[in-house]
């Protein structure tokens, strides 16, 4: 009986080092981050809209207005809020601070919303690392972290403890499901697929509970999955267990994700009326203008064809260089820092942009892959998820938060090239 539990014990031993053993990129991404980190307890980090890091004196975690204020729901504005789940940590954060004699502004209050996204950030990689293993192979994955860790934004992010990192965390957990049953997610003949099922599901009302692009996701997701099943029952044409349990869940899970869109529906339709009269300049000429510009031109017909490929144009583009960080080039205010704009431009630029070019260019000489192992379902829901920033307002954040999976075809294509290899489809 001893020599059992040796057993099990060492067993248990080996694997849980290994769990928590990292790798030489993670290990790289954990000391700079933690310099960072330390450095943010005695100085503050500027943003174009306030601070960042544990010295801050107000913690700019997004529309910190928003999250945190003093309605009755203790969220949102007057006329509109969000989804529940974020503010809802962020009041037991402000409770916790609250019970040992300290503030929402505290740094006691800042080290704990960071520590928190800091740890999803950290595990996000590791999720990132799996899933190119198992979609791919090792090598893959050093080139997919390797891009997580030079990105900035993978240590902007997290130091602001805002909502970001959630949603982010949320997707390559779902990633790493999908990458960890390959084609046999919708096979419902095999062992585990209730399971995989059930942890996907359980992602889902995760992701729901915390944006409306997050519900979006999953509202994708889940109605492939429910016509995936749908298309086996009328295949095999008889009463089947593991098939009918698992439509009711993806139809709750379902219902609760449409739900979460109309329960917030005012904030979304404010912020498409927001985002469709969005000013600035648009890399130097004023939005209002091209507004106006392209509504002036006459008709042709039925159809405005100029007006409509013009906008298309405008529209694409900003969508494209908002994802990238690079929106507003132009825009100029003497009261902005120029190591924020300075940084984000660059950032954009130089990293996000080619690392975002490389994943489309991944995606396309995988495709095999990309179909064969269902990860499809995820880049799908993911890109969707995107769509509604070409109303107007493109940021980096909104891309960054479904990124993940992307990154996983950038590193194969870059392995690809470094080894001279025909492609890694499987």
């Amino acid at each position: 009986m001893l020599v059992n539990f040796r057993q099990k014990f060492f067993f248990f031993y080996r694997r849980f080092f290994k769990v928590i053993s990292f790798s030489l990129i993670e290990k790289i991404y954990l000391i700079i981050f933690f310099l960072l980190f330390i450095y943010s307890f005695f100085n503050s980090i500027p943003t174009s809209y306030g601070s960042i890091g544990v010295s801050s004196d107000m913690l700019q975690i997004g529309d910190r207005s928003f999250y945190i204020n003093d309605s009755p729901l203790g969220y949102g504005y007057k006329d509109y809020h969000g989804n529940f789940l974020y503010p809802f940590v962020l009041s037991i954060i402000i409770k916790i601070s609250n019970f040992f004699g300290q503030t929402s502004t505290s740094k006691f209050c800042n080290f704990i919303i960071i520590t928190i996204t800091s740890l999803l950030s950290i595990f996000s990689l590791r999720l990132l690392i799996l899933s190119s293993k198992n979609l791919f192979n090792h090598g893959v994955s050093i080139y997919a972290s390797l891009f997580y860790v030079v990105n900035p934004y993978s240590y902007f992010y997290p130091l602001t403890g805002g909502i970001t990192n959630y949603v982010l965390f949320g997707v390559a957990l779902i990633t790493f499901i999908v990458s960890r049953s390959k084609n046999n997610l919708f096979n419902y003949k095999k062992k585990n697929f209730l399971l995989n099922l059930f942890y996907c599901l359980c992602i889902c009302l995760y992701l729901s509970s915390l944006r409306p692009n997050g519900a979006i996701f999953s509202i994708i997701f889940i109605a492939i999955i429910i016509i995936k099943l749908l298309i086996d029952l009328i295949r095999i044409n008889t009463f089947n267990l593991i098939i009918t349990i698992s439509i009711v869940l993806s139809m709750i899970t379902f219902s609760y994700a449409v739900l979460s869109l109309f329960e917030v529906n005012k904030y979304i339709l404010a912020n498409i009326t927001l985002f469709s009269e969005e000013g600035g300049l648009f890399f130097g000429y004023p939005r209002e203008s091209l507004r106006r510009i392209i509504s002036e031109i006459p008709k042709q017909g039925f159809f405005n064809f100029k007006a409509i490929i013009y906008t298309f144009m405008w529209k694409l583009t900003n969508f494209v260089s908002g994802i990238s960080g690079i929106r507003d080039t132009y825009n100029f205010a003497e009261n902005r820092d120029i190591f924020p704009f300075i940084a984000r431009t660059f950032t954009g630029i130089f990293i996000i942009y080619p690392i975002n070019l490389l994943s489309l260019l991944g995606v396309l000489f995988n495709l095999r892959t990309v179909m064969l192992t269902n990860i499809w379902l995820v880049l799908l829901s993911s890109i969707v998820s995107t769509l509604p920033s070409l109303i107007g307002v493109s940021m980096s954040r909104y891309w960054i938060m479904f990124y993940i999976p992307f990154l996983i075809f950038a590193g194969a294509l870059i392995y690809n090239i470094k080894n001279n290899n025909k492609l890694l489809d499987v």
